[in-house]
């Protein structure tokens, strides 16, 4: 019965596909860089932001959570600004002063640039300042020096193309160049005259010698390429001159590079690298199994029913390919990069949740330089956060609520504070009256700040009122009524996520049965309108609600237990995926074998006597029946998560034990996927001696980068947080 702050969606890499005849693939490992990332990552990047050496991921929301920057190679995140981000986002050095500034469209101010503290401030302790280029935004940002003086000029499309040249660092010469469409951008010298002219979909523009006063020509490339084409300049046959790749960045087609001996005057060859491929946003190249030849690296977006991470091995001149697909959680706006300094090239990207559902920053990290450690599953410190609650808490979820790059703890009524050190000195904070049920940590107003929905009653009492807690990024809370009353007792599920396009909506499940599963829909302002409700199926398995892609379309489905609800348009269709006898408690979704299409892992009611642990693996219809996989038989299995703890590329999960007759034996587990398809597991003991209920929450709550455990149970008043010591 619990509930993590974002119900994260765990899909891992496939096992790979290589073309008849194709060499060895190369080994990846897939790693989360952050589970409860901004709210829809449309832009990505990466570079040295901290000026040491080794290359650091950005990623900032859409849906107004901020823009942050993780250091490598701990992943530790840091905010750079709160507010609402559009699509694309480059690093330069704007400023000459020898490190990465940022240059991204911010929502409601336009085209910025943030100037990096260094190498003057300290990154830990200097704001960010903001520089603002142009009060319009764009859809795709491109950087370079256009007109050959030294300094980096900005290149936007979005309805039109506009060129920034930098005259100063605070003074720009825009240039308009009516090309409409709305993306598919990128720049190079394809004339080879020594200045940088811009290719979009379908046809360049020749860069005029007067930049700003001069006419930008247009050359044809090949027609027929939709408005929303990604664009790759590169030279992909080692013949010295520059090709263009195009492929369907909002549609189905196919993905292609073009060669032409005068790329004034064509004519432009197309070779097609992949016939089938489908919403590919954003591609890039490069020399992935060092063979001396460009790779092309594609990622396709949720629209995608694959979602496909691959990577195109060019295996001679360009003309012949071969295909190995390294993930399936797909990607918008797809960066590469040797991470580490491995000497190999990794790919890093999230997808852009438009369609509700977690969207975790993610790596698919290349193997072929090193072999491949794991994290050890053996090394756990137990720490007792709070010894005394004043009531029994249902859920317990993680959040920087205090904008200190900590993640802090939340249950019930309350949240502690981290003190940056996992066994020192957590302070417990009021969220306020009549708060006192927290269910779901969120950003629901969209202001950057994580918010907490509650209900009134304390613990089990039965109380169906909610109350919702707006943050003001401090950690101090104004408490809301504005939502209506459901009906129910006390909740065993929540679940958080779009469920339709641009809304955020609260599924809901109940302690007693009869109720259903129920939806809070929130108003545009969540602050002001009320919360509506509305029931979404009369049948409830009466526990924990998991929100994923399961049938792979657009929209995201529920998960309850043993059956699952899929959403078409407006209306839910209840589909069972196992008839097993026993009661579902805890669940989470999870590719557990690699295929790429998401499965169930439950735990069983067990009340202090052993309980079946157990994984459904989805089959290529999920409306059909699913395979049940036991994991193991545990007393009480009814605390649950899912994540890939040892860093080997499948997940693995945690169990903890509610049994409150013989406390001093119930355990906590991991079970390790050994064989990455869910048929033979390991079992390690992180903890015996505490009972567990709606526990066993993942979370890397000291910032080292391996995932460590909070809990709590029902039978005594603690706050528990197991630090994993898998790294220094």
């Amino acid at each position: 019965m619990k509930r993590s702050l974002l119900l994260t969606v765990i899909c891992l890499l496939g096992q790979g596909f290589v073309a008849e005849g194709a060499t060895a693939q190369i080994p990846f490992r897939h790693i989360v860089i952050d589970r409860d990332c901004p709210m829809q990552p449309h832009c990505k990047t990466v570079g040295d932001i901290n000026g040491d050496g080794f290359v650091d991921v950005l990623a900032a929301s859409a849906f107004g959570q901020g823009l942050f920057w993780y250091v490598y190679p701990n992943w530790t995140k840091h905010r750079i600004d709160s507010g609402d981000f559009t699509t694309d986002m480059q690093v330069g050095d704007v400023d000459k002063d020898g490190d990465w500034d940022v240059i991204i469209p911010k929502t409601d101010i336009g085209l910025v640039w943030y100037e990096n503290p260094r190498p003057k401030g300290d990154l830990t302790t200097t704001l960010w300042q903001m520089h603002n280029i142009d009060n319009e935004g764009g859809h795709d940002v491109e950087v370079g020096d256009v007109d050959g003086d030294g300094r980096l000029d900005v290149l936007v499309r979005k309805g039109r193309t506009r060129v920034f040249l930098q005259a100063q660092q605070d003074s720009w010469r825009k240039i308009n160049i009516p090309t409409g469409g709305r993306g598919g951008t990128a720049l190079g010298d394809l004339d080879g005259d020594g200045d940088l002219d811009i290719v979009e979909n379908g046809y360049w523009l020749e860069a005029p010698d007067d930049k700003v006063n001069g006419t930008w020509q247009r050359h044809e490339i090949a027609a027929g390429w939709p408005d929303d084409s990604g664009v790759h300049v590169v030279n992909l046959n080692k013949d010295e001159r520059l090709d263009v790749l195009l492929a369907p960045a909002e549609t189905t087609g196919r993905l292609s590079w073009f060669e032409t001996a005068d790329p004034k005057k064509g004519p432009w060859i197309e070779h097609v690298i992949d016939e089938h491929v489908a919403f590919i946003h954003t591609f890039k190249t490069a020399d992935v199994d060092k063979d001396g030849n460009l790779d092309v690296i594609t990622a396709e977006m949720e629209q995608s029913p694959e979602k496909r991470v691959t990577v195109h091995y060019n295996r001679g001149h360009a003309l012949r390919w071969e295909a190995q697909v390294v993930g399936r959680s797909g990607s918008h706006n797809l960066r590469v990069a040797d991470i580490g300094n491995d000497g190999d090239i990794d790919i890093i990207g999230a997808n852009h949740g438009n369609y509700g559902g977690a969207t975790p920053v993610e790596m698919w990290e290349n193997l072929s330089a090193k072999s491949a450690p794991t994290l050890s599953l053996d090394r756990w410190q137990q720490h007792v956060i709070e010894a005394a609650k004043p009531w029994r808490t249902i859920f317990i979820a993680a959040a920087d609520l205090d904008g200190d790059d900590q993640k802090d703890i939340i249950t019930g009524g309350w949240w502690y504070k981290n003190p940056g050190t996992a066994g020192g000195g957590w302070q417990r904070h009021d969220v306020g009256a009549p708060l006192h049920n927290m269910a779901a940590v969120y950003d629901f107003d969209r202001d950057g700040k994580f918010d907490v929905l509650g209900t009134s009653g304390k613990g089990a009492d039965a109380n169906s009122q909610f109350v919702w807690a707006r943050n003001d990024g401090h950690g101090a809370f104004t408490i809301l009524t504005n939502i209506a009353k459901a009906e129910g007792d006390f909740l065993q599920g929540v679940s958080v996520a779009q469920f339709t396009y641009w809304r955020i909506e609260v599924a809901l499940s109940w302690h007693k049965a009869g109720f259903g599963i129920q939806m809070l829909t929130l108003p545009a302002n969540p602050s002001s309108g009320m919360w509506a409700w509305r029931k979404i199926s009369d049948l409830s398995q009466d526990e924990q609600l998991s929100v994923g892609h399961i049938d792979r379309d657009a929209r995201v489905d529920l998960l309850l237990g043993t059956k699952w609800l899929s959403q078409a348009g407006k209306a839910w269709s209840l589909n069972t995926l196992d008839p097993t006898p026993g009661d579902p408690d805890r669940n989470r979704l999870a590719d557990m074998n690699g295929d790429g299409r998401l499965d169930a892992v439950v735990g069983f009611e067990a009340v202090n006597i052993p309980g079946k642990l157990a994984w459904y693996e989805q089959p290529a219809n999920p409306t059909n029946a699913w395979t049940e996989h036991l994991i193991a038989t545990v007393v009480g299995p009814m605390s649950l998560d899912v994540a890939d703890l040892d860093r080997d590329g499948d997940p693995d999960v945690v169990v903890g034990e509610h049994n409150y007759k013989t406390p001093a034996t119930a355990k906590l587990h991991i079970f390790e996927n050994m064989d990455g398809k869910g048929q033979e597991w390991k079992d390690h003991v992180v903890y015996t001696g505490d009972e567990h209920h709606d526990g066993a929450i993942l979370v890397d709550i000291d910032n080292d980068g391996d995932l460590d455990i909070i809990s709590i149970g029902w039978s005594h008043a603690n706050v528990l947080l197991y630090e994993n010591k898998a790294l220094p």
